[in-house]
């Protein structure tokens, strides 16, 4: 029998090194495993958790329309929809194509209510990432629901911009309050 030696790389800075049987290595669903044993749960989870007024099957319930197969942003592109929800949802470290393990991504979980029925629509734009967190950060500064189910829907326009990158485009017009028209 032939010795191997197992080769770790640093997905940070790329650096390839021969594991040492006095490092830790955190593979697959090890990781979640080891974040829980440190009392960390993923963000998403964590905001379901604090939210007020529901039951455990209400959560639940939540949780599971959340982990249902998303349709493509492209199969809504200059359609309105009803945003009826949204999360940060935390994606755990995990084994790529590639054969290399990453550490885990943030991506948002638009919820929409099409023809009576709720689906979730996944985006990777960063430009959709930074408007859900502004979406639940403006409801929540108003004392509103902002993880998850919001207490009123918003229509919005599923677009793409110039660059290719997913956007919503709120098509509601919202009357501006007058100090904002003296510009």
């Amino acid at each position: 029998m032939t010795e191997q030696n197992l080769m770790v790389i640093d997905n940070t800075t790329g650096e390839v090194s021969t594991f040492e049987e006095t490092q830790e290595i955190v593979v697959g669903s090890d990781a979640v495993i080891k974040m829980m044993q440190e009392g960390r749960l993923p963000l998403h989870v964590q905001k379901l958790q604090e939210m007020q007024g529901l039951t455990a099957a209400e959560k639940e319930q939540l949780y599971s329309l959340y982990e249902t197969p998303a349709i493509p942003f492209d199969s809504i592109l200059n359609t309105v929809v009803a945003i009826v929800g949204v999360i940060i949802h935390e994606h755990l470290p995990y084994k790529g194509k590639d054969g290399l393990f990453h550490t885990g991504y943030f991506n948002p979980l638009f919820l929409i209510l099409v023809n009576g029925e709720y689906q979730i629509v996944r985006s990777a734009s960063a430009g959709n990432t930074m408007h859900a967190m502004n979406m639940i950060a403006l409801r929540e500064a108003d004392g509103q629901q902002g993880w998850y189910l919001w207490d009123e829907p918003v229509k919005y326009k599923a677009a793409k911009g110039p660059d290719g990158s997913h956007r919503f485009v709120n098509a509601e017009r919202v009357k501006l309050p007058k100090r904002a028209a003296k510009v």
